[in-house]
C-alpha cells in the first residue's frame, strides 16, 4: 500500500474512545467538523454491531462507505493506554482504524486484506505494541506477505 493510504501517530494523548474517534475522524474531514462528526457517530454505530478488540491492548475501529473521501488507514498510539475504551474493552494501547471507501480499487482492497491478515498475528500485534518510531511503524504495515 502506497505510505499516503497509512498514517502513523506514534504518540498521542488520548484520554478515552471520544478523543480517539474524535482525532480520527478529523484527520479524515480536516476541514468540515460536521462530516468528522457524522463519521464519529458511524464509528459508534459500527461498534454497536460487535466488538473491534482483535487483540490485547488492540482495536480496529472501522467504517466502510460512500461517504468515505478516500480510504485510509490511521495506526494511533496512545502515550497511555486507555484505561476505559467500552464496558468491555480496557487499556488500549493501539488503534488502527481503516476507512474503506466503497468504490474501491481491487488492487487497495486486497492491501487492506493483506492489514487485517498481518493484524490476525501474534508476532505483528506484539512489534506493533513495542515499536515507537513512526516510520518502523509504518514499515510493518507496508512490508508484504510471506506466502507459505
Amino acid at each position: 500500500m502506497k505510505n499516503n493510504h497509512i498514517s502513523v501517530f506514534p504518540s498521542l494523548t488520548l484520554k478515552d474512545r471520544s478523543d480517539a474517534y474524535r482525532f480520527a475522524a478529523s484527520q479524515m474531514f480536516p476541514a468540515d467538523p460536521l462530516k468528522a462528526h457524522e463519521l464519529t457517530l458511524e464509528l459508534l454505530n459500527r461498534e454497536e454491531q460487535g466488538s473491534i478488540q482483535i487483540a490485547e491492548h488492540v482495536v480496529l475501529p472501522h467504517v466502510e462507505g460512500n461517504f468515505i473521501p478516500e480510504t485510509k488507514v490511521l495506526v494511533i498510539k496512545s502515550q497511555i493506554g486507555i484505561d476505559h475504551w467500552n464496558s468491555n474493552i480496557r487499556d488500549v494501547r493501539a488503534m488502527v482504524f481503516v476507512f474503506l471507501k466503497t468504490d474501491e480499487s481491487k488492487n487497495l482492497k486486497l492491501e487492506i486484506i493483506n492489514i487485517m491478515r498481518k493484524l490476525s498475528r501474534d508476532n505483528f500485534i506484539q512489534s506493533l505494541l513495542e515499536e515507537t518510531d513512526s516510520a518502523a511503524i509504518s514499515k510493518l504495515f507496508q512490508e508484504s506477505e510471506l506466502t507459505i
